[in-house]
Formats: C-alpha cells, structure tokens, sequence
C-alpha cells in the first residue's frame, strides 16, 4: 500500500523530508508541490522503500547528476586549445603534467557544479515543478537529495585539490579562476532569478564558457621556462581568446534554450529567465542572431588560426549555423519538440567546431 504524507514548509520536518534525512529505510519522492519558495508552500511525498541499486545503475545515476553528456562544453575548449600547442611543439616543451591536472580538475569542478544546480533547483522548487528539469534522481527516489549536495562537495574538493600544484605553477591563474569561478556561479544564478540580470548573466556565462577557459588552457600548457612563451606565447593566448568566443556563444545558446523549453514552468516559479522577461518572440529572434553571430565568429577564428585552408573547414560550420538560426526562428511553441531537437544540435556544434579545430592542427 503506498504512502503519502503532505507537509507546509513551516513544518519542522519540511527540510528532513526534503533532503531525504527522515528515515534510512524509506525515500520521500515529491509528487506534488505548490506556492513554492513562499510561506505557504506545500509538498506532498511519496514514501518509499529505499532500493539496493546495483553498480551499473549507481553509475548511471551518477552520470546523470555530472551531466556527462555536456562535458564537451566545459573539455572541448581546453582541448582545442592544447591540441594546437601539442602540434605546434614538442611534448618536451610543453607543461604535460599540469596539463593532465588542469583537465582532471575541469572533468570534477564540471561535475561538481551540475550537482550543486540539480541540489538547489530541487529545494527551490523548480525541478519538481518542470518534469524535464535537471537529471531527474532526485525527484525519482534514485539519490537523496543530501547525498547530491554532498557529491557536489566531494566532486569540488577534488577538483581544488588537482589544481592546486598547477595554480603554484601558474600563479597568475589563480586570481582568474578565483574570480571566474564566484563570477560564473553568481552569473548563472542571475541567468534565472535577477529580474535585472540576465544581460550580466549571459555576458558570464560567455566569459567563463568560453574566453576564460580557453585562456587559462593556454597558460597551462605553455612551460613558463621556455623564451618561446614571450614570442609566439601572445599570439596563441590572442587566439585563444577568440576560440573561447566561438565557444561561449554556443553554451549561452544551449543554456538559453533550455529556458526557452521550460519557459511555461520558469515563469509558474518565478524566474527571470532571458525568455520570460522579452517573451518567446523576441527570445527566440535573440538565439537566431546568436546563431549567425557564431557562424561570424567561426569563420573569423578558423581563419586566424589556419588561414584559407581554415576559412574552407568553417564553411560547412558556419553553413550548419544559418540552418540551426533559422529553425530556431521557426519554432512556433515553447512546448514544440523541435526545441529539444535543437537543444541536441547545440551540443553537437559545440562538439564539432572542438573536433575540426583539434584535427586541422594535425594536417
């Protein structure tokens, strides 16, 4: 027989029910919430028995909660960047060890932050009013919610603790990463809740996505005590920089059109995001320049690096950029499925434009 209990968040148990700390035996799964984030708000758990998963479905949870599936992304500009220096030089002048590190500590910082989003959208209510929102363990009894926070914390432990011995190497990154990090975590909070921030918003996930990252992936791999660094170093940090463009415009489209997806819940819980302050319209018009603007930048990066033979790859890219700006333009719903087509379509430019960038290295 299946059990329900119906809590207000003036209840003393609200929070042990919410996180998965009132029994364990039993998980409390949300069903139903109402009035979130207000005084009155109401949630109705379902109480089950907890499960004994096996390994591969622990993984699979596990997966889920680091969004592994966009961890191009966060890699994919940092290996682009270090696939132009590995076939520029040779391994013997390049920073391999702290290369290595910088990598590992942006596989966990990755999925670190995906951990703490799915954790704070959950007790703020979002992903248990949007039944696409976030990977879904939470709401569907596989983790507690507690446990996720504490994943989160893990993952960004280990992730600090693989940078360390290449912040001493490089010390002018660690004020980058300092202010880059507390930038792109405030920057994205305002993607969603400032009623005023969504410019800031999407100027920091740009900067932190994109230019940031690929910067600071070319400061790791050049070996400060090479005189090359202060030759041909500035070149390739300029160039970096425009690479983290091309792929800062792509997570912004990505992340915007999540929102655009999950518009009629954002706006039922309250958010600011891009789409429920201009409305669908004129949301959807932006992604579309977006687009274009990425085709631009891809043509304008490819050349720099790669002269004609670069112009002539980012054809096609920047051919596959018009089609994905026009139908996003297109799209006539929130709730059409052709948005999650394109949500797809993003990830996959993103991945692309890191493949062809990496492989026109090698030619």
């Amino acid at each position: 027989m299946e059990e329900f209990i119906t809590l207000d968040r003036t209840d003393p148990l609200f929070q042990n029910y919410l996180l998965g700390q009132h029994s364990p035996e039993f998980r409390a799964v949300p069903v139903r919430s109402l009035h979130i984030n207000s005084e009155s708000e109401q949630v109705t758990f379902q109480i089950l028995a907890r499960e004994n998963l096996s390994l591969v479905r622990k993984a699979s949870a596990l997966a889920h909660v680091m969004r592994l599936d966009l961890l191009p992304i966060t890699l994919a500009p940092a290996l682009a960047v270090w696939a132009a220096n590995f076939a520029q030089r040779t391994m013997l002048s390049l920073n391999f060890a702290d290369t290595i590190l910088g990598a590992l500590a942006l596989f966990c910082l990755h999925g670190a932050f995906f951990a703490r989003n799915d954790f704070i959208d959950h007790v703020r209510g979002v992903d248990r009013l949007n039944e696409k929102g976030g990977s879904r363990v939470i709401q569907q009894g596989v983790m507690r919610a507690i446990t996720v926070r504490n994943l989160y914390w893990a993952l960004a432990g280990i992730g600090v603790a693989f940078s360390l011995p290449v912040l001493v190497h490089h010390p002018v990154i660690l004020w980058t990463c300092i202010a880059a990090g507390v930038y792109g975590i405030y920057g994205y909070s305002q993607l969603r809740w400032s009623k005023t921030g969504g410019v800031l918003g999407g100027l920091m996930l740009f900067l932190c996505t994109g230019p940031f990252l690929t910067w600071g992936a070319q400061v790791i791999v050049l070996d400060n005590t090479q005189s090359s660094v202060l030759t041909d170093g500035l070149f390739l940090r300029l160039g970096s920089l425009m690479l983290g463009g091309m792929f800062g415009l792509i997570a912004v489209i990505y992340v915007e059109t999540r929102h655009m997806v999950s518009l009629v819940v954002d706006d039922e819980a309250g958010l600011q995001t891009l789409p429920v302050k201009i409305g669908f319209d004129r949301a959807k018009l932006v992604l579309a320049l977006m687009y274009l603007a990425v085709g631009v930048f891809t043509l304008g990066t490819f050349y720099v690096w790669f002269s004609w033979v670069g112009l002539l790859a980012a054809i096609p890219l920047a051919a596959l950029c018009v089609r994905l700006a026009v139908q996003m333009y297109r799209v006539s719903s929130p709730l059409s499925s052709r948005l999650l087509v394109l949500l797809k379509h993003a990830i996959f430019l993103h991945l692309s434009m890191g493949l062809a960038f990496g492989l026109l290295n090698f030619l």
